[in-house]
């Protein structure tokens, strides 16, 4: 065997190859060699940080999944959101009518069965150019639930682009005839004149009525003229 391969044992002072890990003339275990030790360790520390990135790669893949599936998530709750939000504020169609005709939205009905003008009596008249009108309308409740009528749902809209309240000059000689304010179950009904102050020969007037007190669009809409 080759001496730049052979080492003594530090025991018996025998020749032994440097590879062995015990002498094989007294049996004493040998220390191996620094450079092989070394390459041990750096070849354990390789292993771990290549098992370290694997388990690693798989976290950050799971966590990328994650992120993804909660971008998603979000984005179709954002949708959602949005197309409830444009369902909600999208204005519904309005129900328009003439004089006899019945028009129902939201589950009122609502009849005007005929309309006249007046130039009031002699202590309580119309301003000047001015004439009062009274309108005769029914209302039903065509739902499931009860529903609420009240003269302040009526409106008139001029030829001139005026939205007026009603005129309560309009109806003191006919008050006890006004349409009250009441709760109708489904199924009830409730007949009455309500009353505005308009222009003389004002041919593009149309009554207006709101089921919802909250909203300023009407939701049916009768031509008078």
């Amino acid at each position: 065997m080759a001496v730049n391969k052979m080492k003594k044992c530090k025991t018996c002072g025998a020749d032994v190859a440097k590879s062995a890990s015990k002498c094989p003339s007294c049996g004493a275990k040998l220390k191996r060699p620094f450079l092989g030790t070394i390459m041990i360790i750096v070849g354990v520390i390789v292993l771990l940080s290549a098992i370290g990135n694997i388990a690693g790669g798989k976290d950050e893949q799971k966590v990328i999944k994650a992120d993804e599936t909660a971008a998603i998530v979000t984005e179709k709750a954002a949708s959602a959101e949005t197309t409830t939000v444009e369902e909600t504020t999208k204005p519904a169609a309005v129900m328009e009518a003439n004089i006899g005709d019945t028009a129902e939205a939201d589950g009122v009905k609502l009849i005007v069965t005929k309309i006249d003008t007046t130039k009031g009596s002699e202590y309580n008249r119309p301003d000047d150019g001015m004439e009062f009108i009274h309108v005769y309308v029914k209302v039903e409740n065509a739902g499931n639930n009860n529903i609420d009528v009240n003269p302040f749902y009526f409106k008139m809209e001029t030829s001139d682009g005026q939205i007026k309240d009603q005129d309560f000059r309009a109806i003191v000689d006919v008050e006890k005839n006004q349409i009250q304010a009441v709760t109708l179950k489904p199924g009830g009904n409730v007949e009455g004149i309500v009353g505005f102050q308009v222009k003389k020969g004002d041919e593009g007037l149309k009554l207006t009525y709101s089921t919802n007190v909250f909203s300023d669009e009407p939701s049916i809409v009768i031509n008078l003229k």
